[in-house]
């Protein structure tokens, strides 16, 4: 029987908790498929499939699938350690890592299908150092949910990305024949967009700290340290020196 390794922590909660808030205004609820086994043939190469190979790995994998049908655990946990899985026992030739995360957006695609376009191959390559770190870390611990947690931060980045993407359509498509919209960057935080209000700020006040912007933007200080982490993995801002004394780029 397959045995996670896993501890969750109140950090992983809470991104679970952001990205399900952030999801559900991205795009429609899904629904959960029967078989997260059967969803998966699509996306693992057939030789796994077919339990290839002697020793314990096969075995291994297949309770895994077994898990991932039938244990009460989140979508978002099950997908990352699916991907922890294939990354640390590499039962593939190559692209472990890349099948790993198809198999993850497949996986939160049954949850809602925003996740099926998310650009998360495009975040992974911008924080590849740090995600090699994060399945390194993770091994060292004996604790996937190092990695899970790291990955959380990633899908809530990807997501992100989506969602200021989707407002820069929004925004084009509103404008009148003069070309001029309204101004949804500097309309107040909690009636506009908490990720453009966040990006104008900035760009006014590079030096702004975390208390500054919460209070400026109407939100708690832990909110505008998880969308600026989300920015910064997906490469919107750059900090530039140290944490105490650097400034907030916006790219």
């Amino acid at each position: 029987m397959y045995q996670t390794p896993f501890k969750i922590k109140a950090e992983a909660i809470q991104l679970i908790s952001d990205i399900a808030e952030l999801q559900a205004i991205c795009g429609g609820k899904g629904e959960k498929c029967a078989s997260y086994r059967a969803l998966l043939r699509e996306y693992l190469p057939e030789k796994f499939r077919q339990g290839y190979g002697t020793g314990r790995l096969p075995f291994l994998m297949q309770d895994l699938l077994g898990w991932l049908d039938k244990a009460p655990d989140h979508i978002l946990i099950k997908g990352c350690e699916l991907l922890y899985e294939l990354e640390t026992n590499q039962p593939f030739d190559e692209d472990n890592g890349e099948i790993g995360r198809r198999c993850l957006l497949s996986l939160l695609g049954t949850w809602n299908p925003v996740f099926q376009s998310l650009p998360l191959e495009e975040v992974v390559a911008a924080s590849q150092s740090q995600y090699r770190y994060a399945l390194r870390a993770a091994g060292d611990a004996g604790d996937s949910g190092v990695f899970i947690t790291f990955m959380l931060h990633l899908i809530l980045a990807a997501l992100e990305k989506c969602k200021v993407a989707g407002a820069a359509k929004q925004e084009t498509r509103g404008k009148g024949s003069s070309g001029v919209t309204g101004d949804p960057i500097n309309a107040p935080a909690k009636g506009g967009d908490l990720i453009n209000d966040l990006l104008n700020a900035l760009s006014k006040n590079p030096g702004a700290t975390y208390d500054e912007l919460a209070a400026h933007l109407g939100v708690s200080p832990a909110t505008i340290k998880r969308r600026l982490t989300a920015l910064k993995a997906v490469g919107t801002i750059t900090r530039v020196g140290s944490k105490k004394a650097g400034t907030w780029k916006v790219n």
